[in-house]
C-alpha cells in the first residue's frame, strides 16, 4: 500500500485532499499523531521565510526516520526547489520532481522573464546591480516614474520584493548587495495582481479559474497575504481571456522544456493588459481554496492531479473543460505576527461570529504562543470576497480585514482624534457586547438608526451613526461595553469615550387608526423627525432601483392623511427633543410629490415653527420650489449622489438617468430663494467614484452656492451591493480635507449645519 507524506511549510496545504496523504512533515501543523511539525517542538512561532539550518535539519531528520520505518514511503513537497539540497536518500523518495536544471531556470525571475517575453505579454524590466539601484539612476531608466519594484532573483511571498522611492532609497539600498543583479521595473500604483494555477501533463495542460492576489506594502516590501477568487470574476472579461490565453501559451513552452505537474503563473493587470511576472514551480498558498471546491464537487485535488501528471500523458481524473469553468466561491487571508498584535487578537476573538468565515486554518497556532517577527499565525477562509476591483484598475481590501495604519491607531487611542474616530466608526461599524444588548433590552430596546445601525452619543458632545450588521462588522475594532452601569466605546480594547445610546422610540411601535405602522412613515433620529412623503419608490417599482438601497417593493399603502396623523403624535409631544423636521425618503413619480409635500409643509406650519428640511428629486418646475419655500420649507436638498453620470447609471439606473442640468437648474432656483450660506444642499455617496470625479462634483455644486453633504457608502445587507467594500479610512479623510478646502473657497462648509444631523455624514461639528 502506497504511503505518501506531505512536506512543506504548512500542514494545512494538504487540507481538502481526502485520504491522499498518510501524514505530513511541516514547519507549522497540529498535533495529529501522523504529522510532525517543527513549531510544536518549540515554544514560539517561527518565520518560515527565513529558513534556518535547524528547520532544515528537523525536516530531513523526520523524513529519514520515516524512510527507515517505511522503506517504500514517498514524499510530495510544497516547493520541490528545496528538495535538491537535501540528502540523496530524501531526494530518491520524493515524487513529482522535475529536472533540476529546468527547476532552477523557472525559479529564477531573471531567466524566466527573458524566456517569457519571447512568447507573451511580459512586464518590462531591467537587470540592474544593487549599487546602481538609486533613485536618480532609476528616474533616468524609467522616465515618468518615481517608484520602482526591485526584486531578488530567487524569492517568494514578496520577502525580497522592495518598493523603492526617493524617500526610502537609503533604507532599501542597505538591503541590496552592491554587485548582485536585481530585476527592476516601474511601480504601477494602479494595478491588479492576479494568479492562475496550471497542471502540465506530457500532452495536456489543465488551467483553473484565476484569483486576485491580495498584496500588502509592509516595510517597503510587497508581501503576499491572500487570494480572492470571487473578486477575480469582476475583472473585465476580455482581460481575463487574454491572461488565460497567455498562460496557456506559456505553459506549452514550459511543457517543451520537459516540465510536469503543478505551476502557478503571476501577472499584474495594468491599463487593461495582463503582464506576466513570474511562474511558481510549486504549490501555492491559494491552492487550498481550489482543493476545497474540488472536494465539495467530489473531484480529485490538485495534489492528485500533480501526481497524475508525472505518470500519464493526459488526465484520466478530470476533464480539462470541467476544471477550467469550476468556480471557486472563496477567498483567503493570512495573518502574521507584526507590531500590531491588537488587530490579530481582535480577528481571532471575533471570527466565529462572522457568518462569512467558513474555516479558520490555525496550523497549530496557539494565541498565547510567542512568535518571531512576521511569523505566519493562521488563515481565514471566507465565502465572500475580501477585495474589490476599483475602476477596473486596482484592488481594495476591506478595512476590517487589513491591519490599520499604525499612526491612525495611535491618533485614536492616545490623541482621541475625533475625525479619525468618526470616519472609522462610520466605515467599519461597531459591536455591542452581549451585556450592552441585555441592558438596552431591559430599557425597552435601543433607538435604531437607518440601515441596520446605531447612533452613538460620544462624550455628550458628538453623535455618530455606525453600522451593526454589514459584512465583516464582527471584525470592527470598535466595541461598546457596559461597566458599572455605564456604557463605554472601546477601540481595540482600549476605552476612548463614554457613550450613550438612545432608547427605543415608543411612538414608532404603534399604529395609526387605519392600522398602518407609524414606523413606516416616521423616523425619530438624533434631534430630527423624518416624515416619509411616499409609500413607494418609483424607481423600485419601475425595476431600476438604486443598487445600494434597501427599499423594498410596495407592500403597504398610505396617503397624506395617514402621514399627518402619525406626525401629529410626535408634534403633540414636547419632551421628545427633536428640533427640526425632514420631509423625504422615497422617490415619488415626477409631478406627483408636489401636492403631498405642500400638504405636509402646510400642516406642520399650522402647528410648529420648527425648521423644515425638504429632500426630494430635483423639481422640473421652478414654481414648485417657490411654493415649497412660500409654505415654510427652510432648507432644501436635491441629492446628486454620484457625479460621474456613467457610474450614476451603473449604481442608480433610474435616478442616475436624471441629467445634471436638471439638478443645476433646481439647485440654482433653491439658492435664489434660500441663499448661498448652506440652506441648499446636495449629497454625494463617497466611495462610489474616484477622488477626481467626486471633487469635480463638489466644485460643481459649490459654484452654485450649494453646500455638499458627504455620505460614506455603506454596503447594506440584502442589497445588490452588500458585498462591495467600503472605502479606506485614510482615503476618506484625505478626500474630505480636499473637499473642505473647495468649500472654503466658496464660503461654504460641508453640510448639514446641525451637528446632530451630521451623525451619518463626513462633517465634524460638536453639539
Amino acid at each position: 500500500m502506497r504511503k505518501l507524506i506531505w512536506t512543506g511549510p504548512r500542514e494545512s496545504d494538504k487540507e481538502y485532499t481526502g485520504a491522499f496523504f498518510s501524514g505530513a512533515v511541516t514547519l507549522y501543523g497540529g498535533r495529529k499523531r501522523e504529522n510532525k511539525a517543527f513549531c510544536l517542538t518549540k515554544d514560539y512561532r517561527i518565520n518560515h521565510n527565513h529558513i534556518t539550518k535547524e528547520q532544515t535539519d528537523f525536516m530531513v531528520e523526520n523524513e529519514l526516520k520515516l524512510i527507515k520505518k517505511h522503506p517504500s514511503i514517498e514524499f510530495m513537497s510544497y516547493n520541490p526547489n528545496l528538495i535538491f539540497g537535501c540528502k540523496e536518500e530524501v531526494v530518491r523518495h520524493t515524487v513529482c520532481l522535475n529536472d533540476e536544471k529546468v527547476m532552477r531556470f523557472l525559479d529564477s525571475k531573471i531567466s524566466f522573464r527573458k524566456f517569457s517575453r519571447k512568447f507573451v505579454h511580459t512586464l518590462y524590466s531591467e537587470l540592474i546591480k544593487g549599487k546602481q539601484c538609486r533613485a536618480e539612476n532609476l528616474r533616468n531608466r524609467f522616465p515618468g516614474y518615481r517608484q520602482w519594484i526591485i526584486q531578488s532573483d530567487i524569492a517568494s511571498g514578496g520577502y525580497q520584493t522592495f518598493l523603492m522611492d526617493e524617500d526610502n532609497e537609503t533604507e532599501i539600498a542597505e538591503k541590496l548587495a552592491d554587485d548582485e543583479e536585481y530585476l527592476v521595473s516601474s511601480y504601477y500604483e494602479k494595478n491588479i495582481p492576479v494568479n492562475i494555477h496550471a497542471v502540465i501533463y506530457e500532452q495536456e495542460i489543465l488551467l483553473t479559474q484565476g484569483s486576485v492576489q491580495v498584496m500588502g506594502v509592509d516595510r517597503n516590501r510587497m508581501l503576499y497575504r491572500g487570494a480572492d477568487y470571487i473578486a477575480y470574476r469582476n475583472i473585465d472579461l476580455g482581460v481575463r481571456k487574454q491572461f488565460v490565453e497567455d498562460a496557456e501559451i506559456l505553459c506549452k513552452e514550459i511543457q517543451k522544456l520537459g516540465y510536469r505537474g503543478i505551476l502557478g503563473i503571476d501577472a499584474i493587470i495594468v491599463d487593461g493588459i495582463a503582464w506576466i511576472l513570474e511562474v511558481n514551480n510549486r504549490f501555492q498558498a491559494s491552492t487550498i481554496l481550489i482543493n476545497k471546491v474540488l472536494q465539495e464537487n467530489a473531484l480529485p485535488s490538485l495534489h492528485e492531479l500533480n501526481y497524475e501528471a508525472f505518470h500519464y500523458p493526459v488526465s484520466k481524473l478530470i476533464a480539462k473543460e470541467k476544471l477550467a469553468v469550476l468556480e471557486i466561491e472563496y477567498s483567503i487571508y493570512a495573518f502574521i505576527q507584526d507590531n500590531q498584535e491588537y488587530h490579530t487578537v481582535n480577528i481571532l476573538n471575533a471570527y466565529k461570529k462572522e457568518k462569512t468565515v467558513t474555516d479558520c486554518i490555525d496550523d497549530g497556532y496557539i494565541s498565547w504562543q510567542e512568535a518571531e517577527d512576521e511569523a505566519y499565525l493562521f488563515r481565514l477562509i471566507f465565502k465572500t470576497n475580501i477585495v474589490d476591483i476599483i475602476d477596473g484598475r486596482y484592488v481594495h481590501l476591506h478595512p476590517n480585514i487589513q491591519t490599520p495604519n499604525e499612526q491612525w491607531y495611535w491618533d485614536i487611542t492616545l490623541k482621541k482624534d475625533f475625525r479619525k474616530i468618526k470616519i472609522s466608526l462610520l466605515n467599519q461599524g461597531v459591536v455591542l457586547e452581549d451585556k450592552v444588548k441585555s441592558y438596552l433590552s431591559e430599557k425597552g430596546g435601543m433607538r435604531e438608526g437607518v440601515y441596520f445601525s446605531v447612533d452613538l452619543i460620544l462624550k455628550e458632545k458628538y453623535i455618530v451613526n455606525s453600522p451593526l450588521a454589514v459584512k465583516f462588522a464582527a471584525f470592527s475594532p470598535y466595541k461598546v461595553v457596559l461597566e458599572s452601569g455605564e456604557l463605554f466605546l472601546c477601540y481595540y480594547g482600549k476605552i476612548i469615550y463614554n457613550v450613550k445610546i438612545e432608547f427605543a422610540d415608543q411612538i414608532a411601535k404603534g399604529y395609526t387608526s387605519k392600522g398602518i405602522p407609524i414606523s413606516r412613515m416616521c423616523l425619530l433620529a438624533t434631534d430630527r423627525l423624518r416624515l416619509q412623503n411616499s409609500d413607494f419608490c418609483t424607481f423600485k417599482e419601475q425595476g431600476v432601483p438604486c443598487r445600494f438601497c434597501e427599499v423594498k417593493y410596495k407592500d403597504i399603502s398610505f396617503g397624506t392623511n395617514d402621514i399627518l396623523e402619525a406626525a401629529d403624535l410626535y408634534l403633540a409631544q414636547e419632551k421628545l427633543g427633536f428640533r427640526h423636521i425632514l420631509i423625504g425618503g422615497l422617490s415619488n413619480h415626477e409631478g406627483c410629490e408636489r401636492n403631498i409635500i405642500c400638504e405636509i409643509v402646510k400642516h406642520i406650519r399650522e402647528k410648529s415653527k420648527m425648521p423644515i428640511y425638504l429632500m426630494c428629486l430635483p423639481s422640473i418646475e421652478p414654481s414648485d420650489i417657490e411654493e415649497y419655500v412660500r409654505l415654510g420649507v427652510t432648507e432644501i436638498g436635491f441629492n446628486i449622489e454620484v457625479f460621474n453620470r456613467n457610474l450614476a447609471q451603473k449604481y442608480m439606473p433610474g435616478k442616475g438617468a436624471i441629467p445634471l442640468e436638471r439638478y443645476r437648474l433646481a439647485l440654482m432656483k433653491a439658492v435664489e430663494l434660500l441663499g448661498n450660506k448652506g440652506k441648499v444642499r446636495s449629497a454625494f455617496v463617497v466611495g462610489l467614484e474616484n477622488e477626481e470625479s467626486l471633487l469635480a462634483g463638489v466644485e460643481y455644486v459649490c459654484k452654485l452656492g450649494v453646500a455638499p453633504i458627504f455620505s460614506v457608502f455603506r454596503p447594506i445587507p440584502f442589497t445588490e451591493m452588500e458585498n462591495m467594500n467600503p472605502p479606506d479610512n485614510e482615503w476618506l479623510l484625505n478626500v474630505y480635507e480636499k473637499a473642505e478646502t473647495i468649500c472654503r473657497k466658496y464660503g461654504l462648509k460641508p453640510g448639514p449645519d446641525c451637528p446632530a444631523c451630521q451623525n451619518n455624514t463626513l462633517a465634524f461639528n460638536s453639539l
